[in-house]
């Protein structure tokens, strides 16, 4: 935090969406749209989609997470 408040154009911000849906590039550009309000705009972000199908997350993580869909 004080690297970004000092020099926040050395800033770079990674975000992993992990989504289990139909993947949806509309996912990923809302949340950057959203993040360029509050960003420097010289700041460079990345933002990544994983979509992984609905019995395959549990496996890989356990019980540290829970899966939840939309109705």
């Amino acid at each position: 935090m004080s690297t970004y408040l000092a020099e926040p154009q050395k800033v770079v911000v990674v975000g992993v969406l992990v989504h289990v849906a139909k993947p949806d590039v509309k996912d990923l550009q809302a949340n950057a749209k959203a993040l360029s309000k509050v960003c420097d705009p010289d700041t460079v972000m990345q933002l990544v989609g994983l979509y992984p199908a609905s019995g395959v997350l549990p496996l890989i993580v356990g019980s540290a997470v829970v899966v939840e869909t939309a109705a």
